[in-house]
């Protein structure tokens, strides 16, 4: 037998909400609101239509934490404070990346999913270190897939020069779009990584032109710029 064949639905689901509408100079945060104005439909929507879940009703806490302590606070707040103490059955959040990480880590200790929509943090991956957790985004690093795709089934080139960024992030996404996705053969002729936070490019292109002059002369993706 199915393990929910003799479950419920419950009458109450509650409902966290984590949304930074301020940011640090207390200006406001219009992705930030316009989460929230979506949260808030979503919910008011599925209250006021029987169909999707006719004997649960939603009911939601709303808070806020700018930054790391500020998350981690928030996340607290949620689970021991609202409902009368009895704290939220699941959060959902479009914090940062560090906000999403440090409230998930807090939400974890007590079983709750996490689900978020704006974090896209390559580390998030990492499902040892951050369980219970929904994402609504593709992580970053799958836009190295995407590129595979893209590069072989739509364009179909074999030889490629690629610029990528010299961090987890890039390195990530390079080692998606050299060997997972599609199942076609690329060759990487030339690989020309720069620094994070780099803005001049200088050598980079210099070398980049050297190789071409050296019969290297390909197309160019550019990763995680």
């Amino acid at each position: 037998d199915s393990p929910y064949a003799t479950d419920t639905t419950p009458s109450v689901v509650k409902i966290g909400g984590l949304f930074q509408l301020f940011d640090s100079d207390n200006i406001p945060d219009n992705n930030q609101v316009q989460c929230l104005a979506a949260f808030k439909m979503a919910i008011a929507e599925i209250n006021s239509n029987h169909t999707l879940l006719p004997n649960t009703t939603l009911v939601t806490a709303i808070t806020s934490g700018l930054g790391f302590s500020g998350a981690i606070e928030a996340a607290n707040t949620l689970i021991s404070s609202k409902f009368g103490g009895t704290g939220v059955d699941i959060v959902i959040g479009s914090g940062n990346d560090i906000e999403t990480a440090a409230s998930n880590q807090v939400l974890a200790h007590s079983g709750l999913i996490q689900i978020h929509a704006v974090s896209k943090a390559v580390d998030l991956s990492q499902g040892s270190i951050y369980p219970w957790r929904i994402q609504t985004t593709p992580l970053a690093s799958f836009q190295g897939r995407l590129l595979r795709k893209l590069v072989c089934d739509v364009i179909k080139l074999k030889r490629v020069s690629v610029f990528s960024i010299n961090s987890l992030y890039g390195t990530k996404t390079l080692a998606d779009f050299q060997y997972s996705g599609s199942a076609c053969s690329i060759s990487v002729e030339s690989l020309s990584v720069v620094e994070s936070g780099e803005t001049n490019f200088f050598d980079v292109l210099q070398k980049a032109t050297a190789a071409e002059t050296h019969g290297c002369r390909n197309p160019c993706i550019c990763d995680n710029f």
